[in-house]
């Protein structure tokens, strides 16, 4: 069976994706010094969007939410629905090694748990 097959089905019943609370995605975002308010914030490899509906909700901001597994999308969508934060959260199927985007579109890059996928 396919690896990122077996993945999917493991983390698509997961409330996250990775290790990690609200909490240390809070004291983390904190951490970020000199950030305009309501920062456009990009969220690599998204997965179920705990971090994604975290972020817009602490930044005030608008968020991409870019993964390259569409079930987890849609998890996140429906998320910032339920959080009331639809309105910040943009969902981006695309895979984080094909990103395009150009220069200086995001105030912050995110990547909570991911990363590691591409040898990090």
């Amino acid at each position: 069976m396919d690896e990122m097959k077996i993945m999917y089905e493991v983390f698509e019943v997961l409330p996250r994706c990775g290790p990690g609370t609200n909490e240390a995605t809070r004291h983390a975002f904190m951490e970020c010094v000199g950030l305009a308010a309501g920062p456009r914030v990009l969220d690599i490899g998204c997965g179920t969007g705990m971090q994604t509906i975290e972020l817009a909700r602490i930044s005030g901001g608008n968020v991409v939410a870019l993964d390259n597994h569409k079930p987890f999308l849609l998890q996140v969508k429906d998320k910032a629905l339920k959080a009331g934060v639809a309105g910040q959260v943009e969902i981006k199927h695309q895979s984080m090694t094909e990103m395009e985007f150009d220069e200086r579109s995001f105030d912050l890059i995110w990547s909570e748990g991911a990363l590691y996928s591409m040898g990090f």
